[in-house]
């Protein structure tokens, strides 16, 4: 794995944490601990992506977009195995739809 693209994912997240709003929804804030796994759907710009940021702050998560175009054609696999390698105890995907999984709803 090449890791120009894994410090380009942790320069995004960092980057992402930076802008998060300083008033978060009440949901946000209230909720507890992050489960061991967790999918969120809905609709575009209702924060989930926020949510889950605002979450792994202090943590040693990474985020990632999977549309980020540094990533395509980069086996998920190997992807998140390198970012294991790296130390972090878990990842955040977002923007990750069907197509991407071969999955259809």
């Amino acid at each position: 794995m090449n890791t120009n693209i894994l410090q380009t994912l942790v320069t995004a997240m960092q980057r992402r944490l930076a802008a998060l709003p300083q008033r978060l929804r009440p949901f946000t804030t209230e909720f507890g601990e992050l489960p061991k796994n967790l999918m969120l759907t809905g609709a575009r710009g209702c924060g989930k992506s926020t949510f889950l940021l605002h979450h792994s702050q202090g943590k040693r998560l990474l985020y990632f977009s999977a549309d980020n175009p540094k990533i395509i054609g980069e086996p998920l696999y190997d992807l998140v195995s390198s970012i294991f390698m790296l130390g972090y105890e878990g990842v955040i995907i977002g923007e990750f739809t069907t197509h991407q999984t071969g999955a259809y709803i």
